[in-house]
């Protein structure tokens, strides 16, 4: 069970993008992730070419938090 948070985020978006007359894009940002050398890349190209087609409008990332956690945090490289 959650807090509500993307439930939150969601109808705070869609208020401001009937309020703007503006799309609502809600991506699920693990639907960005593929297996294949190359994949997620594409995945992530294909989401802003759709962004850029449907623009203007709001873009709603969901989860971003799991593809791309807090910087700083990351022990696997040096640097």
């Amino acid at each position: 069970p959650g807090a509500g948070k993307t439930a939150l985020a969601y109808h705070c978006a869609s208020v401001a993008a009937k309020m703007a007359r503006v799309t609502l894009l809600d991506v699920s940002c693990t639907s960005l992730i593929h297996k294949e050398i190359g994949g997620s890349e594409r995945a992530v190209q294909r989401l802003f070419a759709a962004v850029r087609a449907a623009a203007p409008c709001l873009l709603l990332l969901d989860g971003i938090e799991n593809v791309a956690p807090k910087r700083g945090n990351d022990t696997t490289t040096e640097g």
